[in-house]
């Protein structure tokens, strides 16, 4: 599976898209101030995960390597 965010500079993550790893790339244009990038799942997130939950419960670490979803910490 592959895992597409749609957040803000603060990694705040408004909308996710997933697709399967076997896709080819998909292309969003997102709103003026927010960004686009392709992220690590978080650990348990799976093909039959609730996204909605996903996007209020994480955050996106762009620190990494690579771009990671991690946990909230409010």
């Amino acid at each position: 599976m592959r895992l597409f965010v749609v957040h803000d500079e603060a990694g705040n993550i408004d909308q996710a898209v997933r697709i399967p790893s076997d896709s080819p790339l998909l292309v969003l244009t997102p709103p003026a101030g927010y960004f686009y990038t392709e992220c690590e799942p978080p650990e348990g997130l799976t093909e039959d995960s609730d996204l909605l939950a996903f996007v209020k419960s994480y955050r996106l670490d762009s620190s990494r390597p690579k771009a990671t979803a991690v946990r909230r910490a409010d």
